[in-house]
Order: structure tokens, then C-alpha cells, then sequence
């Protein structure tokens, strides 16, 4: 259908852009491929060859493509409907032309005639300037117009601007999604990096604090060193203890001063307070052996009259456990005067100690005779609840855990509970607890200590019917076992009292005893107590029964051994009072 003047025009425009020199007419090519497919065609039973005459005059274009299909003849010209898609013959020769529209040949076929363009021929692969692909020949009749633009982009374009393209077939991936992911990689990456480098940075301050942690470890170190030998020289100088009195620190001037305790990592010494000017309310002070025993800061924690102090002995982390006749427990940080934890209990809180086993848990004695256990990591309630066997309501003077110790003779753990009426000692076995009642005869118990070395007790009472002075017993823990069968073991927790002391007639207050280490040998223990009848503080020493001290003090409260130094606590003068017999710190 197509001239020879025609032909020789379109192979003057057409031009590979190839390695080679040589070229070869793209018309004929064409024309060879349209009988091929017009004989193909014409094998079909159902299809009629029709001779169509077409007037040279009326076609503006150099092809015509003509499909004769059931007595029909439909031409189609690509120039005057160039987006108008053909109509592909249903032939089984021609599947090259199926699905041309489906969205999975988007990327393989011409968006002007919408077939599939090809690696070789007049419609092969070909590009604009501005980077969208069209068959050859398609795009080549688009830009013959005047003002010729991009089908695509509408940007303009002339026939000089074709590139064809040396491919296959052409696929565009869709990335959306993965510059997507790559985008938050890259925004995940960045935050990682930054929170590396403030971890870092945190690290290097933990470090740098280790390190003066460290250092003033070493100084407190040295300092005790010599604090040692200075205890030793003075023990080979003296041969009776002997405490003199250094100073006199005033804690305050109106309000009731009632126990206090010290921590040795800290060198803090904290003693219970009524506020002055706060009403009913109570709390403790903070005085700092490191800065000459000064005051640094009153915390108020408590709207009564605080009965028991304790830090914890397996964490030095500052943190204060306080008892209270508020039916209240308050745990506190020293070091930045915060309280951390209240809980709220049953009845008024005579008595608390810290387990020596598990950093977390802490016991409460109540007014009704009741133990609580505690847990730190539970922050409503106890754990636990234990009441002695006779259902005794007597408050709980004195609760001391006894950490187990395999190798002593009394080896069990549990706690030791004062009362009033008796005083027990609540095993802790694998199935559960199992209570002790301690042969301690007494009655009115008002104060019980605990020494770790020696697992002995100080036991004292006040006066009463049967005894009319004051008595401190010092007893030792045993275990014995009561079956009359040797193969059964029935093993009782009991005690045994070594040394009774007595005291004078008279104590209006449940004041505090203590057993401290006898500074002038190397074993040996002294029990010091109050006495109100001598407005005096008694020293004994329990291997020989004798009163070694009698030091003056009017209505003592509690005391405490710091260090090498004993600190005692007044009722009235509201002073801590030091006694040593060296230096202080």
C-alpha cells in the first residue's frame, strides 16, 4: 500500500544511532512483516481477501493498517487518532496483541497506540529529551504535527530529540516503598546515633563518679586505718575502758528527742526530732561526721512521735526506713532528703529492722502484736502478716532480724521479737516460720538489742511485782535437740542467761541499751544502759558482771556507738553528748 516515494522519505528521517555505518530501510522491513501477517491472516476459513481501493488524495500518512476480520475491513491511522488504542485480531498468530492494557503491561507497551513495543523494526523502543519512552514510529507521527510536545509531559519536543534504546523491553519498578523504608532507616539510624552518643556521655559521668566514689572510699579507708591503730595504742595505755566526755551537740532546743541510728558508709548519724514550729508533726536530723558532727538537714516525715530508725545493711544506698505511732512506715533517701515509699498500716509502729538476707524486704513490729513483711518492689501493703501463737496483743518492743550463720551453733535465720510479755524468736524454715518462745524470765520488757558476732542478747525491764529494780540479762542463743528418740530430731531454738545486771528502782521511759565491743581488748562486749534512779549512764562489762563507767547524764533515751566514739541521746536537754576515748573523727 505504500509508495516508493514514501519509502524513500521515511529512510532519510530514520537514523540508528549504532556503532555501525550501515543501514537498512525500515519501511521494507515493515512491509515484510505486514504480508507475513496479512498471509497468516488469509489462512483463516472465515476470512475473505477484499480488495479495497483508497484514494491516494485522502491519506495524509505514510501507512495504513488494515485488518480484515469477518467481512470487515477497519483501517486505522495512527496520525489522526494517535491515542485511540487498535484493535488487536483475535488469530492465534496474533497473541502478541492480548492483554495490552492490563496494568501488568503498563511498562512494556507505547502509550500512544498502547502495543507493545519491540527491540528491532519501525516500533522500537525509543525516548524524548525529557525521558519518557513510545514506539518509534509512534512517536515520530506525534512530533510531525505542528507545535509537537511530549504525549506524556506536554513538555516540547521535535523529531531530533528521539533516541531509540537499545533494550529488550523495558520494566519500571515502583521504589515508592522502599525510598519509603530507606527514608526511616535513615531517620532510625540518626536517633540511634544520637542516643549512642548521650549514652556515651552518661557513661563517662558514672565513670568519672565511680572514680571519686572510689577516692573518697580510699580517704574513709585510711581514716578508719588510723582511727585503728590510735584504738590500739590506747588500749595498751589504759587498762579499763574509760569514755570522757568531748562536746555537746544541741539536735533542738523544744520537742521530744527519741532514738536515733548511724550509718557507717555515710558517717551519718540521724537522730528523731519534733519540728519546732510544725505543728504535730516529726521527722529526723541529719548530722554529718564529716563536717565536724553539724547539722546539714531536718526532714519531716511523720505527724507523730517516731519509735524506730534503721538504714539497710546489704545496700548502702541512703536509704532510711523510719516507724512511726502514726500507723505508719516511711522510707526516705538521705542524701536527697526525699521520702520515697509510705505505707499505711493497721495500728500505731513500735519497732522496724531491714532483712540481712534480702535488700528488699523489711519487718514492722505493731502495737498489737502483729509482725508485718514488707517488700520494697510492693508499694500498697505487706507481703505478710505474723502473730504469736497465745494471740498476745502486747506491743512489739523490739524486732531484730538474726541472719543464719551455718557454721555457729545457732544457725537459723528469722527474726527476734521483743513483747512486753515474752520474747520469741520466729524461725524461717523452707515451709514456712515456726515460733520460739525464749525462757527469759521478765515481764515489762523495754528495750532488746542483738550483737551479730557474739549472737548474744540484752534483754532489759523495768520494775515491777516480782522484780523491783531494773534488770538487763544477757543471754546467748542455742539449739538444742528435745527428742528421747535418736533417730528423730526435733530441734528447739531456746537461750541460755549468762549475766544479770540491776539497775536502780526507777524508769519512766522506755529508754535504749546497747552492746558495744570492749575498745580495750579484742573480745569482749560492754552492755550500756540507763539508768534514771542515778541520772546516769552505766557501762558493764559482761565477762566480769562490774559496772567499769558511771557517766552523769539526766534521762537518757537511746545510744549508739560510732566508731570508736559512744553518742547518747537526752530526754530533756534535747543534745547529743559525746563520749570517747580519743580524738573525734
Amino acid at each position: 500500500m505504500n509508495t516508493d516515494d514514501d519509502n524513500s522519505s521515511e529512510d532519510e528521517d530514520f537514523t540508528y544511532e549504532s556503532e555501525s555505518d550501515s543501514s537498512f530501510a525500515m519501511e521494507d522491513v515493515f512491509d515484510d512483516e505486514f504480508e507475513t501477517m496479512s498471509s497468516e491472516t488469509s489462512t483463516d476459513d472465515d476470512v475473505e481477501e477484499i480488495e479495497v481501493d483508497v484514494d491516494e488524495e485522502t491519506v495524509e500518512t505514510e501507512n495504513v493498517v488494515v485488518f480484515v476480520e469477518e467481512q470487515e475491513v477497519v483501517a486505522v491511522d495512527p496520525v489522526e487518532a494517535p491515542e485511540a488504542p487498535c484493535t488487536p485480531p483475535q488469530s492465534d498468530n496474533n497473541k502478541q496483541y492480548q492483554n495490552i492494557l492490563s496494568p501488568e503491561s503498563d511498562g512494556q507497551t507505547c502509550t500512544i497506540c498502547f502495543e507493545t513495543w519491540t527491540n528491532s523494526g519501525n516500533h522500537r523502543l525509543s525516548s524524548l529529551s525529557c525521558g519518557h519512552v513510545f514506539g518509534y514510529s509512534c512517536i515520530k507521527r506525534w512530533l510531525s504535527r505542528k507545535d509537537a510536545r511530549c504525549p506524556t509531559c506536554n513538555s516540547k519536543s521535535k523529531c531530533n530529540d528521539i533516541r531509540v534504546i537499545f533494550a529488550s523491553s523495558l520494566t519500571a519498578l515502583d521504589t515508592a516503598e522502599r525510598d519509603r523504608a530507606l527514608e526511616e532507616l535513615q531517620k532510625e539510624k540518626e536517633g540511634r546515633r544520637k542516643a549512642e552518643i548521650e549514652t556515651a556521655q552518661q557513661r563517662l559521668k558514672i565513670q568519672l563518679q565511680e572514680e571519686e566514689l572510689t577516692r573518697l572510699r580510699q580517704l574513709l579507708d585510711e581514716s578508719k586505718r588510723v582511727d585503728s591503730i590510735a584504738v590500739q595504742n590506747n588500749r595498751r595505755e589504759n587498762a579499763k575502758p574509760m569514755f570522757t566526755f568531748d562536746r555537746a551537740i544541741n539536735v533542738c532546743e523544744a520537742g521530744e528527742s527519741r532514738v536515733m541510728t548511724y550509718a557507717s558508709y555515710s558517717n551519718f548519724l540521724i537522730v528523731s526530732k519534733q519540728m519546732k514550729g510544725t505543728g504535730q508533726n516529726y521527722g529526723y536530723t541529719k548530722l554529718n561526721g564529716y563536717l565536724n558532727w553539724s547539722s546539714q538537714s531536718e526532714i519531716v516525715c511523720h505527724s507523730k512521735q517516731i519509735r524506730d530508725l534503721a538504714f539497710n545493711p546489704l545496700r548502702p544506698d541512703g536509704m532510711l526506713l523510719t516507724a512511726s505511732t502514726d500507723k505508719s512506715l516511711c522510707l526516705s533517701n538521705v542524701y536527697n532528703n526525699n521520702i520515697a515509699q509510705r505505707y499505711l498500716v493497721e495500728a500505731p509502729v513500735w519497732s522496724c529492722t531491714w532483712s540481712r538476707v534480702n535488700a528488699s524486704q523489711f519487718y514492722a513490729g505493731l502495737q498489737n502484736g502483729k509482725v508485718l513483711m514488707f517488700d520494697t518492689r510492693n508499694t500498697k501493703s505487706q507481703i505478710q502478716q505474723f502473730s504469736p501463737s497465745n494471740g498476745a496483743h502486747h506491743p512489739n518492743i523490739s524486732v531484730v532480724y538474726v541472719d543464719p550463720q551455718p557454721a555457729l551453733p545457732f544457725s537459723s535465720g528469722g527474726l527476734l521479737v521483743g513483747q512486753m510479755s515474752q520474747i520469741y524468736f520466729l524461725e524461717f524454715t523452707p515451709t514456712g516460720s515456726k515460733e520460739h518462745v525464749l525462757p527469759i524470765k521478765g515481764r515489762n520488757l523495754s528495750a532488746l538489742t542483738f550483737d551479730y558476732k557474739t549472737r548474744q542478747i540484752l534483754a532489759s525491764f523495768r520494775p515491777s511485782s516480782q522484780n523491783s529494780r531494773i534488770q538487763h540479762k544477757l543471754c546467748e542463743l542455742k539449739s538444742e535437740n528435745r527428742s528421747s528418740n535418736p533417730s528423730v530430731i526435733n530441734t528447739v531454738r531456746s537461750c541460755q542467761v549468762n549475766q544479770t545486771f540491776e539497775g536502780g528502782t526507777k524508769m519512766s521511759r522506755l529508754s535504749r541499751s546497747a552492746l558495744i565491743p570492749n575498745l580495750n581488748k579484742d573480745s569482749g562486749l560492754l552492755a550500756c544502759v540507763g539508768d534514771e534512779s542515778k541520772n546516769a549512764l552505766l557501762v558493764w562489762n559482761v565477762e566480769t558482771a562490774e559496772i567499769t563507767l558511771e557517766l552523769q547524764l539526766p534521762s537518757l533515751a537511746d545510744v549508739c556507738l560510732v566508731g570508736n566514739a559512744l553518742y547518747t541521746q537526752l530526754k530533756h536537754s534535747y543534745r547529743e553528748t559525746l563520749y570517747t576515748q580519743s580524738l573525734i573523727l
